[in-house]
């Protein structure tokens, strides 16, 4: 869970506590929203994730 929050932390530059959020979110749902933003950033941050091990998907608005 730690692993999760740090990633988030270093890719969306949230405070912890909504890092935290998110992952407990993912946690107890399958699936926890992070942002909308434009595609280009989505795919950035999308990548980014991956590079920690994280499972991340776009989804249209």
């Amino acid at each position: 869970m730690d692993h999760v929050v740090n990633a988030l932390m270093k890719v969306f530059k949230f405070e912890r506590e909504e890092c935290q959020r998110i992952m407990l979110e993912a946690h107890r749902n399958g699936v926890a929203l992070c942002v909308v933003e434009s595609f280009e950033q989505a795919e950035l941050h999308r990548d980014q994730l991956q590079a920690f091990s994280l499972l991340a998907s776009i989804e249209p608005e």
